[in-house]
């Protein structure tokens, strides 16, 4: 556990501040900033890793945890379309994606990335790097570096609304009248200038709409018309055929990919918790904090749904389009572990996995995160884990499992097992 005091500095003593950093000019009031330019990559790095992020598009390329060798992560944003109507012999007619049907009319295809903007925000505590996405769709992506911590946080917010909202507005570009930003000297506001760029149409700082071409429109119109957002990562992991994804959170089981049996729709599965691939020597897993469909369609990669707009019914019920979308966020920890040579030895038999003690304690924090209370006063005191059922607490939460679940076809029983949550009724606060 790491504790931070917030302190008001002396007169003459000058606070250590973030570095912000980007392509584009930008005049930070009360912050070091520096222009990036010339660079392919950059990196950021904290006491248990560093992260590779690629100097055009922003975007994470690789992970490097200490005492391990690089592991290639190319971060990109892909969309599905829907399907037409054809002549099928099922005697049922042909359903269309809509929203409980997935039928993609073929393999996704990748958002253009050459002329994103992202800035970085590198400081002794959190690196941040913001990413805005194409300009004819509403999407920002924010990777944070915390010190000390062994994963990489990554958090979408995507709006995938009809084309009337298309974007003429986008981060300042370089020698743009536009490209100037002021804001305040706290690091909070920092935090929200892109955010606020985006979504705040009365901040925005708009570009002339001329410089939007006539071969930059096809996105914005597959964007009120059936399309399919997905957060794609292609890696060197050599995973083979195989992914593991959890079920409830209790179990992790493993799927395997037959492309050439079964379509694509057929290797999207729910994501409730966590996912990962893993090879003899790396594991690289992708924890979330919202449910998702996920999927590896080839060896080394996984790609994640994070939102759909269909304009048709499909025949399962609700009777109506899914056109009710609005700005989603979707927050992740990815991390990238070695393995060692025993931990790899997994054989066709076994089906089940597990998440590794650091992967559990990550998706726990992002499941269950530590409410952050502020005070005048005298901090509330660390109660320890063995003192919590000295009364005073409440469970909050209570998971169950009585029956072993053995996916093999072999029968069992197992003692009844819990996984608590605890809260306190006092004073002091705690969560296990």
């Amino acid at each position: 556990m790491s504790v931070y005091e917030v302190a008001a500095s002396a007169a003459n003593q000058k606070p250590s501040l973030a570095t912000v950093s980007a392509k584009a000019s930008v005049d930070i009031s009360g912050f070091k900033f520096e222009t990036m330019t010339g660079t392919d990559t950059f990196s950021l790095k904290n006491s248990q890793l560093e992260a590779t992020f690629s100097g055009v598009s922003g975007f994470l390329q690789a992970v490097t945890p200490n005492g391990h060798s690089k592991v290639d992560l190319n971060v990109q944003f892909v969309h599905y379309g829907a399907r037409p109507k054809g002549k099928i012999n099922n005697k049922g007619g042909d359903n269309l994606s809509g929203a409980y049907l997935f039928l993609p009319d073929a393999e996704a295809k990748e958002l253009p990335a050459d002329e994103q903007e992202f800035m970085v925000v590198s400081g002794p505590i959190m690196k941040k790097v913001y990413v805005v996405g194409p300009k004819n769709l509403k999407i920002l992506q924010v990777y944070s570096l915390v010190e000390g911590a062994p994963s990489i946080e990554i958090v979408n917010e995507v709006d995938i609304r009809s084309s009337t909202s298309l974007m003429t507005a986008v981060c300042p570009r370089p020698n743009s009248k536009s490209s100037t930003m002021v804001v305040d000297k706290q690091l909070t506001v920092i935090r929200e200038v892109l955010r606020l760029k985006f979504y705040q149409n009365q901040k925005l700082l708009l570009m002339n709409s001329t410089s939007l071409g006539s071969d930059e429109g096809d996105i914005a119109e597959t964007t009120s018309s059936n399309f399919e957002l997905a957060m794609r990562m292609n890696t060197n992991v050599q995973s083979g055929d195989d992914l593991y994804t959890d079920l409830n959170g209790m179990q992790i089981i493993r799927r395997r990919r037959q492309l050439d049996k079964l379509p694509i729709q057929a290797h999207f599965y729910p994501m409730p918790s966590a996912a990962y691939i893993e090879d003899t020597s790396t594991r690289l897993s992708l924890l979330t904090a919202q449910p998702l469909g996920v999927a590896s369609l080839k060896a080394g990669q996984l790609e994640v749904m994070l939102d759909r707009r269909l304009d048709q019914d499909d025949g399962r019920g609700l009777e109506e389009n899914v056109h009710d979308n609005l700005r989603t966020l979707s927050r992740f920890r990815l991390l990238v572990e070695p393995l060692k040579q025993l931990e790899s030895k997994t054989t066709a038999e076994e089906r089940v996995g597990f998440l590794s003690l650091v992967g559990l304690a990550e998706s726990t924090e992002l499941l269950y995160p530590t409410v952050r209370m502020v005070s005048s006063g005298r901090a509330a005191e660390v109660i320890p884990v063995d003192q919590l059922s000295q009364g005073g607490f409440t469970y909050a939460a209570l998971r169950a499992q009585g029956d072993r679940t053995v996916h093999n076809g072999a029968a069992g029983r197992d003692d009844r097992q819990a996984v608590v949550v605890a809260s306190s009724s006092s004073s002091s606060t705690s969560s296990v």
